[in-house]
Parts: C-alpha cells; structure tokens; sequence
C-alpha cells in the first residue's frame, strides 16, 4: 500500500507519521508540517506557472520519501484547465500532477488516498492500472469522487487491460 493525494486535514492538524517510515508516501501540503514529519530531502513541487500577479500561491509542496531529491511538475491549472476537467473541489489538483506522483511510488499495487477530495488520484490510478482505496469524509465530495473515477473506468484507455471498478463498503 501507498498513500498519495491530498493534505493533512486540510492543513490544519499535523499528521500522523508512524506509517511513514513503513510505506512510500506523497504528502501535499506536508510543507506546513515538516518540522513533525519524518526526516526526508525528497520533495515535490508544483510549479502552477502563475504569473507573478497571480493572488495564488505559485508553487505546492509534497513532502516524500519516495525520492531523496527535488523534482518540480510544470502545469498550469487554472481558468479553461479547471474547466476542461470540471472543477469539484477547492483543493483540486490536475490528473497529470497525481499521476506523476503515482508514479513515484514503484511497484505500490494499492494506492490509498485518506483525503480523496474529488477524486483526482483515484483518476491517476485508473490511467496507470493501480488500485486504490479513497476515504473522504464530506458525502458529497465522496459521491463526486465515485462517479469520476467509474466515467474513468468507463473511458478506457488503449494502453492498459479493461478493468472494472468495485465499489466496496467497509461494513
């Protein structure tokens, strides 16, 4: 198992790091964290190419411990990208950002995603034919994550085998 995706409630509380040290992990917004997270030179950045008038932050950071370097992810996402893709959730990051992540993580078959949001990393597993487990505690944005990923699934992709979504309970 690995855990990628979105913040640490939302960037409030600090994170629990005792599974760290046992799985690769990608941690958006660990950056406000990193004086209670696990000792790492890896990090991610995206680099949001805002112009330097931009009100929004230029750059986000992920802590990791799945590279011992800096490694920077071009890709503007705002205006006609958001609505390219449809925007869902205030914290919505691009499928190309989270399938580089995914990507960090080796051979991880099951991606775990504990703050799944819209469901943008489930979208990145579907395209790279890993599993993946998301929790979202807001209903809502858990019912959006569901249907993305499933028209995901539903798409298909030339590359990877057909596949089909289960959707499991936990009771």
């Amino acid at each position: 198992m690995c855990k990628v995706g979105g913040g640490i409630a939302n960037d409030m509380e600090p994170p629990d790091v005792r599974w760290m040290s046992a799985y690769p992990a990608v941690v958006w917004g660990g950056n406000n964290f990193c004086d209670q997270l696990l000792r790492s030179t890896g990090w991610l950045v995206w680099d949001k190419t805002f112009p330097e008038i931009s009100r929004h932050s230029q750059a986000e950071l992920a802590w990791t411990n799945t590279v011992r370097t800096i490694r920077v992810h071009r890709e503007a996402y705002h205006g006609f990208m958001r609505q390219r893709d449809g925007w869902f959730h205030q914290h919505q990051k691009p499928v190309g950002l989270l399938t580089w992540c995914v990507a960090f993580t080796g051979n991880a078959e099951t991606i775990l995603d504990p703050f799944m949001g819209s469901g943008t990393t489930g979208i990145a597993c579907v395209k790279l034919g890993r599993k993946f487990v998301g929790i979202e505690i807001d209903e809502g944005y858990f019912r959006i994550a569901c249907e993305r990923i499933r028209q995901a699934y539903a798409q298909g992709d030339l590359f990877q085998p057909e596949r089909k979504a289960v959707q499991e309970d936990l009771w």
